[in-house]
């Protein structure tokens, strides 16, 4: 996917250089072509993420380099057709996930409507602005249960924010006898407006986050690196609130349970998305606490992606997901024609749209991808489509029928979406996920989701 440093203030630039090459497992990823240094051998970060190296025996000239997930290791980059130059990798494969092994809910959680409407237009205008207020980010490294963990993580945050130049006081999002959203304040005053270290807005107040405006999710560490879809130490409800905490942080045997958050995702998965058993060490989120800021986002011009407004059965067949779309649109009073992002046996999802035109944006108006990367060529998410056409955000499984946008349906589409069958299985997807975002496992197709809806 494309980066533009451009617009970011030239201490977070720097940032992102230092931090540019992280490790997860044995998988490296990369933001800037600065991290793919090699025993003195420079080489090329990829669009997908990854870094690619000299190589005369590939067409393209570049290779992935054996940190890169294993379906890409060591494996020639594609050579495009209008970009030859490093930084223009097309490869589709799916990118590999370092998910923790949380549980995950089928039921949908819907909130009220938030503060940010949505335009009466299926497209609007704006661009990203350069951004001040605190920044957020999950730690790179993770603490223990015990019964100070809360102060062992508040401990961490500052560390390490202030090992990676970021200004200002923190606190872990973590609840223990009180809730996690109280805990966003200094002294008696109340912080408002959070950016990420790449200076993309994450949330403007405590009120607009536990109702899930979320623009961008806290994905970076403090350094700036994307650190994919891993799990976060919370103990904290979508709205803020406490929730499992081991008997309050006291239980650090596998007995007992906390509640945990997932980096790459909306509301209100990003802080509750699971249990993992107290004995685990986990990440944590830092949110700054110093500064009252109006973080807000102007709306990118684009095609509007949304979520069906009601669950539809898997016999609903092409022309019933449309018809759902269809009218979801009409009653938001969407001008627009608008399908949904579903695979059958005869064609993959991207087959039914055109991929010449506008680049996608969710109801916020915020780009599912940055700077106009064709969705073809990506493998992950930037901003989840996590929102229903009027705005407010939804976690909710959808029907998606494949592993990935460019792959047709094989058995996991309910019989190309004509049956009932609890023996048959469907492929589906969650909404508020940007890294699994489309095809994240299969369930049996007598159960209803709903659908994600693209404009043409």
């Amino acid at each position: 996917m494309l980066r533009d440093h451009t617009r970011l203030p030239p201490a977070i630039v720097l940032v992102g250089v230092l931090g540019a090459c992280s490790s997860s497992g044995s998988v490296f990823e990369c933001q800037q072509d600065e991290g793919c240094v090699v025993a003195g051998v420079a080489g090329f970060c990829e669009d997908n993420g990854y870094c690619s190296f000299p190589d005369e025996d590939c067409d393209s000239g570049r290779r992935f380099g054996e940190k890169a997930p294993e379906e890409l290791a060591s494996v020639c980059v594609p050579r495009s057709a209008d970009t030859d130059s490093p930084g223009s990798s097309t490869t589709g494969l799916a990118e590999s996930s370092s998910s923790s092994d949380g549980t995950t809910g089928s039921g949908d959680t819907e909130v009220a409507d938030t503060t940010a409407a949505a335009s009466s237009s299926s497209s609007s205008t704006g661009s990203m602005p350069v951004l001040e207020g605190n920044y957020v980010f999950v730690s790179s490294q993770t603490v223990a249960v015990t019964e100070s963990v809360v102060e062992d993580a508040d401990v961490l945050c500052n560390d390490l924010a202030q090992a990676a130049g970021l200004p200002g006081t923190f606190v872990a999002w973590l609840s223990s006898e009180g809730d996690a959203r109280d805990r966003l304040r200094l002294d008696n005053i109340t912080a408002q407006g959070w950016i990420r270290p790449d200076g993309r807005p994450f949330a403007n107040t405590i009120g607009e986050l536990v109702l899930g405006t979320i623009f961008y999710p806290p994905v970076l560490d403090e350094t700036g690196m994307h650190v994919g879809s891993v799990s976060v130490m919370t103990g904290t409800n979508g709205d803020g609130t406490r929730s499992d905490r081991c008997a309050s942080w006291t239980d650090t045997t596998a007995k007992d349970r906390y509640l945990i958050g997932q980096t790459d995702a909306g509301f209100d998965r990003w802080t509750n998305t699971g249990l993992a058993a107290c004995d685990v060490p986990n990440r944590v989120y830092c949110f700054g606490v110093d500064r009252v800021e109006e973080v807000s986002f102007t709306p990118v011009e684009g095609r509007l992606a949304f979520i069906s407004e009601s669950p539809l059965p898997a016999n609903s067949g092409l022309e019933g997901f449309d018809a759902a779309c269809a009218a979801t649109a009409v009653n938001a009073n969407l001008d627009g024609s608008f399908k949904a992002l579903i695979a059958t046996t005869s064609a993959p999802a991207l087959a039914r749209f055109d991929l010449d035109g506008q680049p996608w944006v969710n109801a916020l108006g915020v780009p599912l991808t940055l700077e106009d990367a064709p969705l073809a060529n990506v493998i992950r998410l930037d901003a989840p489509i996590g929102f229903l056409a009027g705005g407010e955000a939804i976690d909710a499984g959808l029907w998606s029928g494949a592993e990935a946008i460019g792959l047709t349906a094989t058995t996991r589409s309910c019989l190309d979406w004509t049956s009932l069958d609890p023996a048959e299985r469907g492929e589906y997807s969650r909404s508020p996920e940007t890294v699994n975002w489309f095809g994240i496992g299969s369930e049996a197709c007598d159960v209803t989701r709903r659908v994600a809806c693209f404009e043409e």
